[in-house]
């Protein structure tokens, strides 16, 4: 058997031809029976001929769009790898950037719980302040109500002094309204009272002895009380003042 080798490449295909028992049949029928089937092997001829070149049609166009599509995945699997390659380096960087952020975040921890243990030192520390405020504070109101006693004892024993004072003015004055009525009558009777008037000056010296004695007391008594609120007020003037 003969075959027509088509034009097209490695893939083309190869076509049956005419088999030798038509020659044979040629020559062993009459010439009569020659042409209806010359003919009819005409026939088969052409339609194998129009079967084959649409075969070779077809093939071209299928070797055609599978070149454009080999050529299409070529294209999209250098552009899937370009994309693969920019991906990995997005994917590097988001990589070198998340341990950053982790390094950053642990400094941060780091640092914040270095402030949260400064935070508690400072707390201690302002508590035990807080207290020696408070312990001096409750010194500060003891000694205050304390001054507050004594002064109020001071303003008595002046009150007390004041009134002592006021009593012998009086007595003095009317001592005086004595001794000048005294006076008058020794200025009538010089000579039958020169006796009592010796007495009155007595009395009088020893009288003036002893206001001048308690003036001199309540002045003393008067300057140790000064002195004593000066010291009760130094301790809280040092405190109000201290650091």
């Amino acid at each position: 058997m003969c075959f027509y080798r088509a034009a097209g490449g490695p893939h083309s295909h190869s076509l049956p031809a005419i088999t030798d028992s038509t020659d044979k049949g040629v020559r062993r029928n009459s010439p009569a029976h020659e042409g209806p089937r010359l003919r009819q092997l005409e026939g088969r001829v052409n339609v194998s001929e129009q079967s084959n070149k649409a075969l070779l049609e077809e093939l071209v166009r299928l070797q055609g769009e599978l070149k454009g599509s080999i050529r299409r995945n070529e294209d999209t699997l250098r552009e899937e790898r370009e994309e693969r390659l920019i991906l990995s380096e997005k994917i590097r960087a988001a990589n070198n950037l998340y341990t950053q952020m982790m390094m950053r975040m642990a400094r941060a921890e780091e640092k914040i719980e270095s402030e949260h243990n400064t935070v508690g030192t400072l707390v201690n520390h302002t508590k035990q302040v807080e207290q020696a405020l408070m312990g001096n504070q409750q010194q500060l109101l003891s000694r205050r109500e304390q001054i507050h006693v004594h002064v109020e004892r001071v303003k008595d024993d002046i009150e007390d002094m004041r009134e002592s004072q006021e009593q012998l003015q009086k007595n003095m004055r009317a001592l005086t309204d004595d001794v000048r009525t005294m006076k008058s009558k020794h200025e009538v009777q010089t000579v039958q009272f020169g006796t009592l008037v010796q007495e009155i000056r007595q009395r009088i010296k020893k009288i003036e002895g002893d206001t001048n004695t308690a003036v001199s007391t309540i002045r003393q008594y008067l300057m140790g009380s000064i002195r004593n609120l000066l010291q009760y007020a130094k301790p809280i003037n040092m405190m109000t003042t201290g650091p």
